[in-house]
């Protein structure tokens, strides 16, 4: 049985008798029946409102490395009992160790994240080994550093535009996520690439982390087809730093009827003699539609704006320039035959589906062709004879040179070869 008798109810309620009676009593009692106090924590000194080395209401950042010790808590004991502080509630995260008595390390066992948990809440247990254990609850704080980059959402990014589309026309919307709060979690987009002068970017003011692609300029199939955007986007934290993410936004041109048939082989130049027959083909033009992707048929046609046309045609599907009427002497000369392409497309205009094309004709009259030209072979031959001669005269003076001066000519004589001396 333990007797706990406090001091206040020692004072104002007895006269001095009754206190040298207890006094004598007390006195008379054994030692074990002496009151045993729990132990607590130390109060900091200084602070207002008051607190204590508890760790309560300490705050960590949440990159701070496991292992590390975060706090001394410091508790004492009015017996002087030695004291033994565990975790109850937080052990996932915390634990104690080096217990000394009084002062007990913290360590972190468990990585932080504020984005899972921003506080947390722990139960230390003060036992002295002599009362009960004693709970004290109190709450640790997570702060947020910049530790998570954006991410984009529903990737990847692509789009059919057609060339047509108007300018300052809206084509693909996007948006990106960041688990971080405050100014860490807040993005900011930029976009480059080799066409960036095409796009631009319009940001979304009401949502975070939203934007979108707009045609700054119209697009041409027949110039290129592909066009690929590289957006970036960009936290504006700064501890430790900023992050950053890319993607990439793939714009596909789709084509539409709007190019006229370009021509092949230009410029078209022919040489025919009047004599040439009716139906003979002379030359042949080749055109194909301007809009590479999905083309029509093109069909031949002369323009009847010239001589010309009197006297040659076009076929429509194979584009075969013939001879349509007999040449004569209104002909000769250079003729200028205009043919048109067309294509084969009711839904759009004259103008948006045809090209021309000049075919330089000329005419040549059939007896220049068969006058004789300069007769040369008399003066060849002439020429050969003469250079046979002059040939044949330095030969002849040579050998008369040679027979003359015969004697005074140098003599070569070869050399007899001398054996060497033997010695003995």
């Amino acid at each position: 049985m333990v007797y706990v008798i406090r001091r206040e109810a020692m004072t104002g309620c007895m006269d001095m008798r009754s206190g040298w009676l207890l006094l004598f009593l007390l006195a008379l009692l054994p030692e074990r029946v002496t009151a045993n106090l729990p132990p607590e924590f130390v109060e900091i000194p200084g602070t207002s409102p008051r607190k204590y080395y508890d760790m309560n209401g300490e705050r960590y950042r949440e990159d701070t490395p496991v292992g590390t010790m975060l706090y001394t808590l410091i508790a004492e004991d009015v017996d002087g009992d030695y004291i033994t502080i565990t975790v109850d509630t937080g052990r996932d995260f915390f634990r104690t160790r080096g217990v000394n008595g009084t002062h007990t390390d913290v360590e972190l066992i468990k990585a932080l994240d504020y984005e899972t948990d921003t506080r947390h809440d722990v139960r230390w247990i003060l036992d002295d080994g002599h009362s009960n254990s004693v709970p004290h609850d109190i709450t640790i704080y997570v702060t947020d550093v910049n530790d998570n980059a954006p991410v984009f959402q529903d990737l990847p990014y692509s789009v059919d535009v057609s060339e047509a589309t108007p300018m300052d026309t809206t084509i693909f919307t996007f948006s990106a996520t960041d688990e971080d709060s405050g100014a860490n979690g807040r993005i900011d987009f930029t976009i480059d690439g080799e066409d960036i002068d095409l796009f631009r970017l319009e940001n979304d003011p009401a949502i975070n982390g939203k934007a979108s692609i707009v045609l700054n300029k119209s697009l041409d199939y027949e110039v290129k087809i592909l066009h690929r955007i590289l957006i970036r986007a960009t936290d504006r934290g700064t501890d430790p730093r900023q992050l950053s993410a890319n993607s990439t936004l793939t714009v596909s041109v789709l084509d539409v009827q709007d190019t006229p048939p370009f021509w092949i082989g230009e410029p078209y130049q022919v040489f025919i003699f009047d004599s040439t027959p009716v139906g003979k083909v002379v030359t042949i033009v080749t055109a194909r539609d301007g809009d590479r992707f999905n083309p029509n048929e093109v069909m031949y046609a002369t323009l009847n704006d010239s001589l010309a046309d009197y006297y040659f045609n076009v076929t429509s599907i194979t584009g075969e320039v013939i001879v349509s009427r007999e040449l004569d002497d209104q002909i000769i000369g250079l003729n200028n035959l205009t043919v048109v392409a067309i294509e084969e497309d009711p839904y759009q205009e004259l103008e948006a589906k045809s090209s021309y094309s000049i075919i330089s004709i000329e005419v040549l009259k059939s007896a220049e062709e068969a006058t004789p030209g300069p007769d040369y072979s008399d003066a060849v031959a002439a020429t050969v004879a003469l250079l046979l001669s002059a040939i044949v005269a330095i030969v002849l003076l040579g050998i008369c040179i040679y027979h003359k001066h015969g004697d005074q000519l140098p003599e070569f004589r070869k050399k007899k070869k001398v054996s060497p001396t033997k010695k003995y």
